[in-house]
């Protein structure tokens, strides 16, 4: 797949590292030619806090995959429970920033898509020319997020926010 457009250039969302081991989650892998459909999206998210600009981003970040009626779960990242998949995805995303938004696959393979302020990207790209957005591998909103299961928030951590 091609990478998404964002200020700091394009992300590589659609990396496919497979570990060898299945039941653990997977990353990217060129060497896996099968095609994986997306499952749903996993949303990093903290509780500690942090400040008001993280708290607004992750309930803004909900509010919109709720707008959009995408299936999605969200994650707490100070969880202790929830510690070996924070470590994971922070590794996939080299990232330690919240909120951080994935695609989980079939066969427990995950894309890394990004922060907030990507997904706001990816909603604005829709209003640019369609051969502009392919001239330069644009990717929209609806593109990235094409064949997410419909539903809504799995476990919500309402408490959190």
């Amino acid at each position: 797949m091609s990478p998404i457009r964002s200020k700091s250039g394009p992300i590589g969302a659609a990396k496919k590292k497979v570990a060898e081991n299945v039941d653990r989650p997977r990353q990217d892998s060129e060497t896996d030619n099968e095609t994986l459909h997306p499952s749903r999206i996993i949303v990093l998210v903290t509780s500690a806090g942090g400040s008001s600009k993280i708290d607004a981003e992750q309930r803004r970040c909900r509010d919109l995959l709720i707008a959009k009626g995408l299936l999605f779960e969200e994650f707490d990242g100070c969880d202790i429970r929830n510690r070996n998949k924070r470590e994971f995805l922070f590794r996939l995303s080299r990232s330690k920033a919240y909120p951080q938004i994935f695609i989980e696959m079939e066969g427990n393979v995950y894309k890394y898509v990004g922060l907030f302020h990507d997904l706001q990207e990816m909603i604005d790209s829709s209003e640019i020319p369609s051969d502009v957005r392919d001239q330069y591998n644009i990717k929209t909103f609806d593109e990235v997020f094409a064949g997410v299961a419909k539903g809504g928030p799995i476990f919500p951590l309402s408490s959190i926010w």
